[in-house]
């Protein structure tokens, strides 16, 4: 893999949770920072920034020399001295960038394994280098990649039904607790992608009242708008708590967001009626003990997922399995290159094959001899039907095509052999 692909980044796995917040960037903001790595002589480069992230991938020979500039640039655009995002930032170059790339579009690297937010980000992203011209044959390479992996994790493994797996959970327990949902109120606080996820089940389910809050007024009123409900001020909500049926936290900011002393004092005031807290943060939003308090009933992702029946075990082996199929991509995407480039003959057959197997294992219900039988029959049917094609059209065109296939594949026909 040529050692022009560079990534620049910063994420929740090495900022902390204050700064996590500042790391997203609306639409126009990512447009004026494309606009900037375009004035320093980036020609191909996309600009990712969601709730956990801010990555610069880019082709280019000259990254080196534009390094300061570029760190720089991403200080300016998130409001912090040069100096924080230079002792924080992680780059990465060749092979490394691919591979940190491949992770984050599947979804292997985000704080909730599988969520299913981060793949419509990156293809927006794509989109708006695309629309500033900012793509080019090496990225758009690159990109395509990144997709095809996406599509089978989310197809050859279960990693991407955690999420959808997490939120029936929360429903049950909800229901459990408060029965018909329509009449409740949920808060969401925070930005963590699997706080959202479950607030959108919460609507889809038939609760209306969602209220948003978050310490970035921008980031509250955009996942209000996609929730269909309304924000509230970081310094007001927790006088909305006592009217609260569902309170749902995503922050991890390290910090706790609500302790022992402060849920036995909101109990109290809400006359022991039962509150729901949903805890998404990673690291945890609510200290453990409030559990204790008459009235709280607190639940974090791993305690989601036990009742789930979809346990650690279970997760591990999909991640495992998600890990081992970007590995593969991987493989194929530096080999590709030294077949001759994404259009060449060999790369477009390896991808017909690609593809005609994950057709297969699509079905899902077909046990190992089945699965490879039919597999076998979709791979030669079109070649089959093409050499009785060339029969019928000039016997010798057959001829050279039989012995081309006897070279190509190795195989001992024992035509011309004397029989023994």
């Amino acid at each position: 893999m040529p050692n022009d692909l560079i990534l620049y980044g910063l994420s929740h796995r090495c900022v902390s949770g204050a700064l996590r917040e500042q790391l997203f960037l609306e639409s126009a903001q990512r447009q004026r920072g494309l606009a900037d790595l375009a004035e320093l002589g980036f020609q191909q480069v996309l600009l990712l920034s969601t709730c956990d992230r801010l990555e610069v991938l880019a082709v280019s020979d000259s990254a080196e020399s534009l390094e300061d500039s570029l760190l720089s640039r991403m200080a300016d655009w998130i409001g912090v001295s040069g100096d924080v995002v230079r002792s924080s930032a992680y780059s990465l170059r060749g092979t490394d960038a691919l591979h940190h790339f491949f992770a984050v579009t599947a979804a292997l690297e985000s704080q909730v394994l599988g969520e299913p937010h981060v793949l419509g980000q990156v293809k927006e992203s794509h989109r708006q280098s695309e629309a500033l011209g900012l793509s080019g044959p090496r990225l758009d390479r690159v990109m395509q990649a990144a997709y095809r992996l996406a599509k089978r994790v989310r197809s050859e493994t279960s990693l991407a039904q955690r999420p959808a797996t997490l939120a029936a959970s929360a429903l049950r327990v909800a229901r459990d607790l408060h029965g018909r949902l329509e009449s409740c109120r949920l808060l969401l606080v925070g930005s963590g992608e699997m706080g959202e996820v479950l607030a959108a089940e919460f609507r889809s389910a038939g609760l209306e009242n969602i209220q948003v809050v978050q310490r970035r007024p921008a980031l509250a009123r955009a996942a209000a708008e996609r929730l269909g409900g309304h924000y509230l001020d970081w310094t007001d909500w927790e006088n909305h708590l006592d009217r609260v049926d569902i309170l749902l936290l995503a922050h991890g900011s390290g910090q706790f967001l609500m302790d022992r002393g402060q849920a036995e004092r909101l109990l109290k005031q809400r006359r022991r009626r039962p509150l729901l807290f949903l805890d998404t943060g990673v690291p945890r939003d609510i200290e453990p003990d409030v559990n204790e308090v008459d009235g709280a009933f607190v639940y974090d992702l791993q305690d989601l997922e036990h009742r789930a029946r979809a346990g650690q075990q279970a997760r591990e082996e999909a991640a495992g399995r998600a890990w081992g199929i970007l590995a593969e991509e991987l493989d194929s995407f530096c080999r590709e290159g030294q077949l001759g480039g994404a259009d060449s003959p060999l790369v477009a057959l390896r991808r017909h094959c690609e593809d005609l197997r994950a057709e297969v294992l699509a079905d899902g219900k077909l046990d190992a001899e089945a699965a490879t039988r039919l597999l076998l029959n979709r791979l030669l049917h079109e070649p089959t039907r093409t050499l009785r094609e060339m029969s019928s059209e000039s016997p010798d065109a057959q001829a050279e095509a039989e012995q081309f296939l006897e070279r190509l594949f190795r195989i001992d026909t024992g035509k011309g052999k004397n029989d023994r």
